[in-house]
């Protein structure tokens, strides 16, 4: 059932407002459950081993409790999610340290590989036109490129970079002979290339220098046959974009472009806001805050919540000194636990760190548990660290009881917002009769989406006290969307505060004027 979910999140055609993969997220909080279950079923009676690694996580996940006691995070919501994705990323690793085997590799390959498959499937249906109003498939956008059901080309593309490494793997293994694991191969290589994705080429390019270290003491494959290899990659890139070449016009080539240089201006801008503010940082979810707070100085007509790169994530969450110690540590875990005491396992181990870690250096697929969770648990796989803490099982059952509860009570209450978020949005684009009042008793945990809701429903027209100024301009630093921003404004000329209203009909430029 654990596999299931997992899979289920890859494939899942979903992508709602306000949160586009909830529903995904909420297939991988599923499979953690039953894996979780399976795992207290195989250790009765058992003392449960408690590595480092999972120590630093839970560390980790108070920080931004922290954040939010001391008025750094604004919303309780963000500090709460970030607090849940690492605690179960802890749990996770404890659960995967302590049921090791090399049939969890094997389990969690296999998976890899039916999830690409299924995805390339879509993504041919996509490019062919064959999806089009079916209920199982996301829509390609016209002139787009395919995205199997993530909706996002490098997401695909990563899913199956991830499915051609775990065919590496069961091919070491033995598990699958060359003709097949050469057919396989071959299909997997042009769907990763259907997605156009650069990011590839960079996890490919890293993939070969990495195995190269390692074929002759720990693999079958040798120089000549991994040559082969690239040769062949690379060979099918050129077939494949030369064949796709009429999908890509020239207009949406240079746009492609663009958007390259728009990244690296976007860089430019965070780092600045990083030495602008380089004790405490911004807060972990506040990307967007650090954006807001450095746009009159640095402009970048490009709103964002997140950097495009995790280390610059990390440094403005957590600031210069924090953020770099956690860089260093992770870092400092990974390659000792990849490039000493090598083996097959930690060979595969290292190759999924590359698909998923290079592409965090340019997107943010770590932000997804359907990325991070697999993650997590391939390094703890692979972790021969020394215990230091046992506890014992019945501990385990508590947080067990303790996680359905949560589960469910976070799954009803992001539902709810989901609706309203829906009925939100037909009434500011005066769709129907849209009017309707919230429920305020069911904000608990999502604060900061229940905030922008209200925010929506707040009236331009109306005299408010200083308090209720801050409210909003915390909603307007989160979100700074087109609507939130020009809303703000006429709320503050309405109240007389036409200085204020001018600093953010400056953000609105900053951020949205590509002129």
């Amino acid at each position: 059932m654990s596999a299931l979910f997992l899979l289920l999140a890859w494939l899942m055609p979903n992508h709602y407002s306000p949160w586009l993969t909830a529903h995904s997220e909420i297939a991988v909080f599923t499979s953690f459950f039953f894996l979780f279950i399976g795992f207290l079923l195989t250790h009765k009676n058992k003392k449960i081993q408690v590595p480092t690694f999972s120590i630093f996580l839970f560390i980790l996940a108070l920080i931004p409790i922290i954040q939010y006691q001391i008025g750094l995070i604004y919303f309780f919501g963000d500090a709460f999610i970030v607090f849940i994705y690492l605690i179960v990323a802890s749990l996770l690793y404890i659960i995967s340290y302590n049921k090791k085997d090399n049939k969890s590799f094997e389990y969690l390959a296999y998976i890899f590989i039916l999830g690409s498959f299924f995805s390339i499937y879509i993504s041919v249906l996509q490019i062919l036109q064959l999806t089009n109003g079916a209920v199982w498939f996301v829509d390609m956008r016209p002139g787009g490129r395919p995205y199997g059901n993530f909706a996002q080309p490098n997401n695909y593309a990563t899913l199956i970079c991830c499915g051609i490494f775990s065919l590496f793997y069961l091919f070491e293994l033995k598990k699958i002979n060359i003709i097949i694991s050469g057919l396989l191969f071959f299909i997997l290589v042009i769907g990763v290339i259907l997605a156009q994705s650069r990011t590839t080429y960079l996890v490919m390019l890293f993939a070969f220098i990495y195995l190269g270290f390692f074929t002759k003491k720990h693999l079958n494959l040798n120089i000549k046959t991994l040559s082969c290899i690239a040769g062949t990659y690379i060979f099918c890139n050129f077939i494949v974009i030369y064949a796709l070449d009429i999908l890509f016009s020239t207009e949406k080539k240079i746009r492609h472009i663009g958007q390259s240089t728009e990244r690296l201006a976007l860089w430019e801008q965070l780092l600045y806001a990083i030495l602008d503010k380089p004790w405490l940082g911004y807060g972990w979810n506040q990307v967007s805050v650090a954006q807001v707070s450095v746009s009159n100085i640095k402009p970048v007509p490009l709103y964002t919540e997140h950097s495009h790169n995790i280390l610059i994530d990390i440094l403005i969450w957590n600031g210069m000194i924090l953020g770099s110690i956690i860089i260093i540590f992770i870092l400092y875990f990974i390659i000792k636990k990849l490039f000493l005491q090598v083996d097959l396992e930690k060979i595969y181990g290292g190759l999924i760190v590359i698909a998923i870690g290079v592409h965090g250096l340019l997107e943010f697929p770590l932000d997804y548990a359907f990325f991070l969770f697999p993650l997590i648990f391939l390094l703890a796989q692979i972790d021969n660290s020394k215990i230091i803490i046992k506890l014992r099982v019945e501990i385990f059952y508590f947080l067990l009881f303790i996680y359905f509860g949560g589960f469910f009570k976070l799954t009803k209450e992001y539902f709810y917002l989901e609706s309203i978020t829906r009925q939100t949005s037909l009434m500011v684009a005066r769709i129907g009769n849209s009017q309707f009042d919230l429920d305020h008793n069911k904000k608990y945990f999502f604060t900061q989406i229940f905030g922008q809701v209200e925010f929506a429903h707040v009236s331009e027209n109306k005299i408010y006290n200083k308090n209720e100024l801050i409210d909003f301009e915390r909603i307007v630093k989160r979100y700074p969307t087109k609507y939130n921003i020009l809303k703000y404004i006429r709320i503050l000329e309405f109240n007389g505060l036409n200085r204020d209203a001018g600093k953010y009909i400056r953000l609105l430029k900053d951020l949205y004027d590509r002129t």
